[in-house]
């Protein structure tokens, strides 16, 4: 595979389809990372170069069925709301443990952070997804990770809650 690393404004659907996972480049230790996940050596400082070594950019991560090396790792999912249509979505993982999911409507990203999601954020969201509520969500994620989750209010921190399931991630 050629590596290029990809500017994080540029994520869409798109991005997913041609690559299901993307880790942020964030510290001097990736670069060995991707040597190790089989991209060749002088590509790899190549194209660190040609980015400043910014942590603006994303690598693909090439060997994505098993645990992601890296800190920040997107993986590609899709998200139903609502009992609705299934939309284009991420899942934005930070150490080994799911952080937030990306929604693609309109042309954008819109994101839900699972530590700080409340019912102001629940309504602005579904005030531009143009649905009455989020509830149920059911997310599902296409490889790396196995996660298959189905929501039926708020809290999504994984409180003890009836009907609320705690988010879980399980490698394969």
């Amino acid at each position: 595979m050629k590596l290029r690393l990809i500017h994080y404004n540029d994520i869409d659907p798109g991005l997913f389809d041609i690559h299901p996972v993307w880790a942020e480049y964030s510290d001097p230790e990736d670069a060995n990372r991707m040597i190790n996940d089989g991209f060749h050596s002088l590509l790899v400082h190549e194209e660190l170069y040609r980015v400043y070594y910014s942590s603006d950019f994303l690598i693909p991560v090439i060997n994505f069925l098993k645990t992601s090396p890296y800190d920040y790792t997107y993986y590609k999912a899709k998200v139903s709301m609502c009992s609705n249509d299934y939309l284009p979505a991420f899942l934005f993982v930070m150490n080994n443990e799911a952080h937030s999911l990306g929604v693609y409507f309109g042309k954008q990203w819109h994101l839900i952070n699972f530590s700080f999601f409340d019912d102001d954020d629940e309504k602005e969201i579904s005030t531009i997804l143009g649905i009455r509520t989020l509830f149920p969500m059911h997310i599902i994620s296409f490889c790396g990770i196995k996660y298959n989750t189905y929501y039926e209010s708020l809290p999504l921190k994984g409180i003890k809650t009836p009907g609320v399931t705690k988010f879980i991630i399980n490698y394969p």
